[in-house]
């Protein structure tokens, strides 16, 4: 699985830089007009990390692979891995050069092993699918009626509380004496 996603990553790395260093822009005569250059307060820690990236990666990979070696220098099965993994993103560079380099002279991309056509129909209508799915069964089936519910809830405890809301203050005073009773039976008879 890192082979093939090393594979992949080198392709649409190559097919990016390609499509936009060496592709027709797709820019109009208006925006191309207000193009400029980063400012240095963004370039400088990009060069930056980009400087500290390389040698990362350069003087790093004995060390990062040194699992507790005393010298530092890569055995043999190290060396065949990095050896293979570069192998692997060349040929994701190489297959992706090929295949992007005639979109450079106009021509229209071809797609002959079928990547983005496998892509559209797995992940885009899949995703659709999924999505619809969970809008129709989790939004609409449990939210939606557990939002029914709560408010069929509350028009009902608003509608036995208007009962009780008649404006007569005989009726109110009666509630008043009634509760006080029941809390003096509670307090003195030590009814639970």
């Amino acid at each position: 699985m890192l082979a093939i996603s090393a594979m992949l990553t080198a392709y649409y790395m190559t097919r990016l830089y390609l499509l936009v260093f060496f592709g027709e822009s797709r820019l109009s005569q208006k925006e191309k007009a207000h193009l400029h250059e980063s400012p240095w307060i963004m370039t400088l820690p990009l060069g930056i990390l980009g400087i500290a990236s390389l040698a990362g990666g350069w003087f790093g990979a004995p060390v990062a692979l040194e699992h507790g070696h005393e010298t530092g220098a890569l055995n043999v099965s190290e060396g065949v891995i990095m050896g293979v993994s570069v192998l692997i993103a060349l040929a994701g560079a190489f297959v992706a050069h090929r295949k992007y380099s005639g979109t450079i002279q106009g021509e229209s991309p071809r797609d002959p092993f079928k990547v983005d056509a496998f892509y559209l129909s797995f992940f885009g209508k899949g995703t659709r699918r999924v999505s619809a799915f969970f809008g129709r069964v989790i939004e609409d089936g449990f939210f939606g009626r557990m939002m029914q519910f709560s408010g069929a809830a509350v028009d009902l405890g608003g509608n036995l509380l208007r009962t009780l809301q008649t404006g007569s203050a005989q009726g109110y005073l009666l509630m008043m004496v009634l509760a006080v009773a029941a809390l003096m039976c509670w307090v003195f008879l030590g009814v639970h």
